[in-house]
Order: C-alpha cells, then sequence, then structure tokens
C-alpha cells in the first residue's frame, strides 16, 4: 500500500514499472492487456493495495507469471515507492520552499495532500503566522465563514475563523482577516489538462486578501487543479510566488511544468503520508506493506 500522492504515474520506480506493463501488452498479440494499479489506500478495504492484472487470449501459466512478475517487481521496490525522502513537515517544507523563492525560483506549491475534505488549515496557519508574502490558498472548504463573508460583502474589512471544522484531525479553526474581494455564487467549466469542459461548482464563494495571503473559501468542497482556481477571480499565477494545493495527483499535470517545485507537507489529517499513523480496521496489515517489512 501506498499513500496516494506516490501513486502518480509520473513519479519513478512507478513509471518505469507501468511504462513496463505497457510494452509487455504491446510485444506479445495473446496479452490483450497488461495493467498496474495503485489502489486507494484510504479506502480501509482488505485489498485496497496494490494490483496486477494481466488479460489474455488462451495462455493462463503466461498470464499468471506475468503477473507474478510484476508483483515481484513491486514488492522489491516497496520501499522505493513510498518515497519518504520527500516529505516534509509543515516547517521544514516552508522553509525549504522559501529559501528557493529568495533564490529566485518561483512559484512553488505546498502540497497540503493529507487534507482529504479540503479544509486542513496547518499550512494556512504557518502562512499567517509567517505572514508569508506572495502566497494563494484556494478553494478551503468552510461554508459557515462563507456566509458570514458574504454578508459582509465586498470591500468589507472582515475578521472570522476558518477551516478545521470536517474532523479533529484537520488542525481546528484559523483567524483570517483581511479585504473581501469577491463574495458570491462561482461556477466554471474547467479549462485546465485535467477534467477540461467539466462543470465545477463552489458555490457561495469569498475571497479575502490578507495582505500576504489570497485565501478563497468556499460553500461546496473542490479541489484547485490547475490555475482556474487564479483566472476565474482576475488573478494569474504569476502574481504568487507560494500556492497551497490539497490534491494528491491530479493537479501535476498542469502544475508540474509551471512550478519550480513541488513540496508535500505531510500533516495529520484522515490522508496521511504514513499510512502506520491510521487505524485500519479491515486492512489485513499482518501482511501489508508497510505494516510488516517482509514478504508474508
Amino acid at each position: 500500500m501506498v499513500p496516494s500522492i506516490f501513486s502518480a504515474t509520473g513519479i519513478e520506480p512507478l513509471r518505469s514499472i507501468v511504462a513496463e506493463s505497457i510494452e509487455a501488452s504491446q510485444r506479445n498479440d495473446r496479452y490483450v492487456d497488461v495493467s498496474i494499479f495503485a489502489g486507494f489506500s484510504y479506502s480501509d478495504v482488505p485489498n485496497c493495495g496494490f494490483s496486477v492484472v494481466v488479460v489474455v487470449d488462451q495462455d493462463l501459466l503466461g498470464a499468471i507469471e506475468l503477473a507474478n512478475t510484476f508483483s515481484s517487481q513491486i514488492w522489491m521496490h516497496r520501499d522505493t515507492l513510498h518515497h519518504r525522502q520527500l516529505i516534509h513537515s509543515v516547517q521544514s517544507g516552508i522553509d525549504a520552499a522559501e529559501k528557493l523563492v529568495a533564490s529566485g525560483k518561483r512559484p512553488v506549491v505546498l502540497l497540503e495532500h493529507a487534507d482529504r475534505m479540503n479544509n486542513s488549515t496547518y499550512i494556512l496557519r504557518e502562512v499567517l503566522h509567517r505572514k508569508l508574502q506572495r502566497t494563494v490558498v484556494p478553494y478551503l472548504w468552510d461554508p459557515l465563514a462563507v456566509a458570514e463573508a458574504v454578508s459582509a460583502g465586498v470591500g468589507a474589512t472582515i475578521s472570522l475563523t476558518v477551516g478545521g471544522r470536517s474532523t479533529g484531525r484537520a488542525g481546528g479553526a484559523v483567524l483570517l482577516e483581511g479585504k473581501i474581494v469577491h463574495a458570491g455564487q462561482v461556477t466554471y467549466r474547467a479549462t485546465g489538462p485535467y477534467g477540461t469542459g467539466s462543470t465545477v461548482d463552489l458555490g457561495l464563494t469569498a475571497v479575502i486578501n490578507s495582505g500576504s495571503a489570497l485565501v478563497s473559501l468556499t460553500s461546496l468542497p473542490n479541489t484547485a487543479v490547475d490555475d482556474d482556481c487564479l483566472t476565474q477571480f482576475g488573478r494569474s499565477l504569476d502574481e504568487f510566488d507560494f500556492v497551497v494545493l490539497r490534491s494528491k495527483t491530479h493537479f501535476r499535470a498542469f502544475f508540474e511544468p509551471v512550478s519550480a517545485a513541488i513540496f508535500i507537507i505531510d500533516t495529520p489529517d484522515w490522508g496521511a503520508a504514513d499510512l502506520r499513523t491510521l487505524p485500519y480496521r479491515r486492512v489485513p496489515i499482518d501482511r501489508i506493506h508497510p505494516f510488516v517489512e517482509s514478504e508474508p
């Protein structure tokens, strides 16, 4: 089992494993399809880890051999697939991002990937504490805060608590003070490479400028995966050095090519990178990595 952030098939070594599976189906007419599935580790079901599926035409033994070959390859890379060296704490991640921006490289993505409900506040709290300049925090889900901001109206200066309401692991509410620069319903057609043309409904939405950070609050939960989260409000990625995202993999299609770096910041929310911190009840943790180190 791996966290969602490392189920992205563009990251090595999974990239090469998937490429080999595609090549295997192409070089043998009997193999209709060979697919690698990274699974979804936060579903807490018995089979939510990696799977290898081989579809064949009249070669059962060959299919079993090939499935076992790829399964063994995945197991061999079990530690590497977790990329523990890429995981940052809130403090170390933002420290590293600040140094990179100071060197002239921008923008950088601060990825709060463990947030399953788009309302974790760990990075936002630190961003506001540091007064981290030229920062955008899109699509924080908080219907109560949105209602309060919309009632105050565009142009008003407001002080309100936002985020962290979904669960005790979401970081708790954060005090946000600033000027309301947008308040109203927001619905649009996605323009980015993921979900192009699909309808995105944020519901009632408020955008607040704290002086250092631009924070958009939504009444419906959505995840920012491209620059629509900026352009829909008349802003541009060029205006920002730091972008706080909550996506797991879908953001990469747009943000990888345009970002100086992506800092994966782990927090105690329900999508944590260290799966061993989660209270699984249905996963057979006595025979699955990372809960066990040796093959059962």
